[in-house]
């Protein structure tokens, strides 16, 4: 018993036939975009966390930076509220400073006398302060 073809020859009978070359690269070519679209999906998923994550870093330093930035106003406001405090108190509560003919406040140089001159201080803070020996 022989099998019978369509046509007088089997190149006849393979005209019909499905190519499965097209069907299989089809295939490939649609399973590697799915994966393309899911490696995509999941790097804009990555970026937003990581740009979600800079933005609350940033957000952190910015006011940790303006805590600070307000500390140093007041401390700096302090500062001048004393040095302005200390110098109303020269000008009032020490005026008999450079009464002296040895110290004149302001004209008796820093250090002269090797640190007193006429019973008043010449260096840093006990600059124009009476010094009792």
């Amino acid at each position: 018993m022989s099998t019978r073809f369509a046509g007088s020859h089997v190149s006849s009978f393979m005209k019909g036939s499905p190519d499965y070359s097209q069907t299989l690269s089809s295939e490939i070519k649609g399973s590697a975009e799915e994966q393309l679209n899911s490696w995509l999906t999941e790097a804009q998923v990555a970026g937003a966390g990581a740009s979600a994550t800079s933005q609350a870093a940033q957000g952190k330093f910015m006011g940790e930076a303006a805590a600070q930035s307000a500390a140093a106003h007041a401390s700096a406001d302090s500062q001048n509220a004393m040095l302005d405090a200390g110098a109303g108190f020269l000008k009032t509560g020490l005026g008999q400073l450079g009464q002296s003919p040895g110290f004149s406040y302001n004209e008796t140089p820093f250090g002269a006398g090797n640190g007193v001159v006429d019973g008043y201080g010449t260096l840093g803070p006990n600059y124009g302060i009476r010094q009792f020996g």
